[in-house]
């Protein structure tokens, strides 16, 4: 089905294109967080390069700024003794920072569109991004995601006239720190020393 929003026909999503979609980010996010964090960069240079080979400098050097964003945050060693009768024990804590699963955004003016995606691409999210119709920015990249190898399923677009209420992640006044942590959850790692 589709609406009618300043002349222009758009896809109004059903229950049914939710459900699609939710799986397609899902599966995308698999992919995608398997990754390693400079496997993940190296895509995120590659998009950097066709953007910018398609005259869009500004949002290369977007997507070049925030794809150091993981430097912001340390994983974390720790070293513990517990006593006990027959010998001390030794074991490591590493702290570890992993990403959250799938992240919706608000479609949103390309700069921040942009920033937003990024963010959430280098920290190994999949992304659903809910199309504002008075912007629909988003749909001209699609080719140019595809160039730089950003798998299916990672970056994924819906659009409807009856998502008002919908409550958008939102990363706009957040330090880089910040962002990192909004946007990933601690995993702890014990190895026991003997």
């Amino acid at each position: 089905m589709y609406w009618e929003h300043n002349d222009v026909l758009l896809a109004n999503a059903t229950s049914e294109d939710f459900k699609r979609c939710m799986d397609s980010a899902k599966e995308g996010y698999k992919i995608w967080s398997a990754k390693s964090i400079n496997s993940r960069m190296h895509v995120l240079s590659k998009l950097a390069s066709v953007l910018q080979c398609k005259n869009e400098s500004l949002l290369a050097d977007i997507v070049s700024k925030w794809m150091k964003l993981p430097y912001f945050c340390i994983n974390r060693l720790t070293g513990h003794e517990i006593e006990s009768v027959e010998a001390p024990e030794r074991f490591e804590i590493t702290k570890v920072r992993i990403p959250k699963g799938v992240i919706i955004l608000e479609e949103k003016d390309k700069v921040t569109l942009f920033r937003e995606l990024t963010q959430c691409l280098i920290t190994g999210n999949s992304i659903i991004v809910i199309c504002d119709p008075d912007l629909c920015t988003l749909a001209p990249y699609c080719d140019i995601f595809l160039t730089a190898t950003i798998p299916p399923g990672v970056i994924n677009l819906l659009s409807s006239n009856i998502l008002e209420d919908v409550k958008y992640d939102n990363l706009a006044e957040l330090k880089p720190e910040e962002v990192y942590v909004q946007l990933t959850i601690n995993k702890h790692i014990v190895l026991c020393l003997k």
